[in-house]
């Protein structure tokens, strides 16, 4: 293995963990509080009003466009099953759809009780940043880490091949072989680990976000030990390609 693709392979495991750890803070960073604050000091009931539609126009508009933005993730995946992204995009339109009309709702309202729990509806219906979030971008690192585990299978059939070259020249291959025998055996548990962790996102629902809560937290752990095993198994190739090397 090369200086410049151990470098390239260790950037891939450490952006897409960057991508996935990070949700939380930016969720809390396209959090407006502008229109809250103005609806918190309003006085009137006619102010209130007047602010709760502002207050509920920005929380739909901002979830819009990160459902927006969720759908781009989505699109960029590669190695995610076709039916499970036809139906996350649906989700996502459908929420979308019932924003929308959410939002004429609310600033078509005239009782500001029934426009508040319609405000309120936001957060408990949609659940936009409690679950659609996590979840897809959990499915993105695993659209990435797939991409990296190809690499690294990629590898280790270059490295098979020239370790058969090298024992049908009656060159001594036990110790390398045995280090593409372990490195196998991870990227196989990695591939495991990845598949756990789709079905555990892929099961996350909006109805029930206690559950989907305990989904994310198991998959995220799924996603750790799958990046776990591919680092080992890079480990073991290098070391088998260095050995390897040395042999001629």
């Amino acid at each position: 293995m090369n200086k410049r693709y151990g470098k390239t392979i260790g950037l891939i495991s450490l952006g897409v963990f960057a991508l996935f750890f990070s949700w939380p803070v930016v969720t809390q960073a396209v959090q407006k509080v502008d229109a809250l604050n103005e609806y918190r000091n309003a006085k009137t009931q006619e102010e209130k009003l007047e602010k709760v539609k502002a207050l509920g126009a920005d929380m739909i508009d901002r979830r819009i466009t990160s459902l927006e933005q969720l759908k781009k993730i989505l699109n960029q995946a590669v190695k995610l099953e076709p039916t499970l992204k036809d139906s996350l995009i649906t989700r996502i339109n459908d929420a979308e759809n019932g924003l929308n009309a959410l939002k004429a709702e609310i600033q078509a309202g005239t009782d500001f009780e029934t426009v508040r729990e319609k405000v309120r509806s936001i957060i408990t219906s949609y659940r936009v940043y409690a679950v659609f979030m996590p979840q897809i971008r959990g499915l993105a690192v695993i659209d990435r880490l797939r991409t990296y585990q190809e690499t690294l299978d990629s590898l280790k059939v270059a490295l098979q091949a020239k370790v058969n070259e090298a024992e049908a020249a009656s060159r001594s291959v036990d110790e390398i072989q045995g280090k593409i025998d372990r490195a196998t055996t991870a990227l196989a548990n990695g591939a495991s680990f990845l598949a756990t962790a789709e079905r555990d996102f892929s099961n996350m629902k909006i109805d029930d976000v206690a559950a989907a809560h305990d989904l994310f937290k198991n998959g995220k752990g799924d996603l750790q030990n799958a990046r776990d095993s591919f680092h080992q198994a890079k480990t073991l190739l290098r070391e088998a390609t260095n050995a390897l090397r040395e042999l001629k």
